[in-house]
């Protein structure tokens, strides 16, 4: 059972990864600031003043399935007893890879950006509406 508990805490830790995200205006202004979690691929981007949520995709994560097994001996005089366990699961495993992310504000506008992400970094270029561009920095 306590093998079983550590597997799950690992795949809870793994799962609940965040990213920060930084926008930094090509033409010069505030840096935007952001972040992406890995359950659901979520992102919320402040810039300007205005709050932008939505998702991202990405090519290069995997699932990686695993097995456990585990017994234990009593031994009480003579006697003996065993018990035999196994367990299996799965974990998101981020890789690298091209990515898009679109988020929206309430009033309509979008920004929009393409990514090469790897092993928890990653850089882009973003896009608003207006037509601003933005260097995208992705970070843990």
């Amino acid at each position: 059972m306590g093998t079983i508990l550590v597997v799950l805490a690992i795949v809870v830790s793994v799962a609940g990864c965040t990213h920060n995200l930084t926008l930094i205006p090509r033409q010069g202004g505030e840096k935007g600031q952001g972040v992406a979690q890995e359950v659901g691929k979520t992102v919320t981007i402040t810039v300007n003043g205005k709050t932008y949520t939505g998702n991202y995709v990405y090519g290069g994560g995997s699932v990686a399935f695993f097995n456990t097994y585990g017994s234990s001996t009593a031994y009480s005089g003579t006697r003996t007893a065993t018990a035999y366990g196994s367990g299996f699961g799965t974990a998101y495993i981020p890789g690298s890879g091209n990515g898009r992310i679109l988020v929206t504000s309430p009033d309509g506008d979008a920004i929009r950006c393409e990514l090469q992400y790897s092993s928890g970094s990653g850089l882009g270029i973003c896009q608003d509406n207006a037509g601003k561009e933005y260097d995208l920095q992705i970070h843990n």
